[in-house]
């Protein structure tokens, strides 16, 4: 097959061949890929080069399935696999399939995105999916992802795509790079004695690819889908409708503005870590406090809600 002629249809005609021996024998879902190939991806994406970057007709694509944003995040997930398939052919497409993994799903109908954002200020259940994702012997990846998501109220994008370059540990703090957030500025983020614990055991997992950058590569030097923390949560029955992925930010901070009492500084302060600790941005995508302030406070913050979610505070 000659590289240069290859087709994202060519292409997704040879993956899906190996696919449907592979991954795709339950014949419900197997239907389900074909319709969403051939009603939301081809007519798009069939006649372009397999190899080249095209974010106009990604954000086409997911725009055409704003009123179905689940369905959007998954049809973006299938080609991106697409595209790594294509790494065999050319290495850039390597690149092209992280580029499709990290565009945004917007969530423009309210009630669909109070779904997506669904959070409980329920303690007993936070330290419930907290405990089971600790104390689960099944996908380690996905359960020490939704660990440090829930220790550091990261957004899950920084965690999926979390870098091992990024943590400081010897200062215990989390680097996360300006260019993965919405926000000018890079934000630090203090590390519990638990989220240190977390970090030693997942690089104890040594997760293939074997020594990828990434915390949490999957596949072929690609990174974590971010279905990844709904699977998990799915598995302890918990539903979107009760708590999402990103709606655990939400959750700790209304336990945290409610019950974390520092010494030295006032309750109105208390709302100000929280926010920088949340890294709270301005509409422009600014942070709202200079993130400098309050460091002393905002690893205290970690460290009580780290404890908070073991039970022991």
């Amino acid at each position: 097959m000659a590289v240069k002629r290859i087709t994202f249809k060519k292409l997704t005609n040879e993956w899906m061949a190996q696919k449907k021996l592979k991954d795709v024998q339950n014949v419900k879902h197997r239907g389900t890929l074909i319709m969403w190939l051939c009603d939301y991806i081809m007519p798009i994406m069939g006649n372009t080069y397999f190899n080249k970057f095209y974010p106009e007709k990604i954000l086409q694509m997911l725009d055409n399935l704003k009123d179905t944003p689940e369905t959007a995040k998954r049809v973006r997930g299938i080609c991106a696999e697409i595209y790594m398939f294509g790494a065999k052919y050319d290495p850039i497409c390597s690149d092209i399939s992280r580029d499709v993994r990290s565009m945004e799903v917007v969530i423009e109908d309210q009630d669909k995105k109070r779904k997506y954002l669904a959070a409980s200020d329920d303690i007993d259940l936070l330290r419930r999916i907290y405990k089971t994702a600790k104390e689960s012997e099944k996908s380690q990846r996905n359960m020490c992802a939704l660990q440090l998501l829930m220790l550091t109220c990261a957004r899950p994008k920084n965690v999926r795509f979390a870098k091992w370059k990024e943590f400081r540990l010897e200062r215990k703090v989390w680097l996360t790079p300006s260019k993965r957030a919405d926000k000018q500025a890079d934000h630090v983020i203090p590390l519990s004695r638990q989220a240190l614990e977390l970090l030693d055991r997942i690089r104890g997992l040594d997760l293939p690819p074997k020594g990828s950058q990434y915390l949490f590569p999957a596949g072929d030097n690609n990174v974590l889908p971010d279905t990844a923390f709904a699977s998990a949560m799915k598995t302890m029955d918990v539903g979107s409708d009760t708590q999402t992925a990103f709606g655990m930010r939400y959750s700790a901070e209304a336990i945290m503005k409610h019950e974390f009492r520092p010494e030295e500084i006032t309750i109105k302060d208390v709302a100000v870590v929280v926010k920088i600790f949340l890294d709270a941005v301005t509409a422009d995508g600014k942070p709202q406090y200079p993130p400098e302030i309050f460091m002393k406070q905002r690893a205290e913050l970690a460290q009580w809600w780290a404890d908070k979610l073991e039970g022991i505070v």
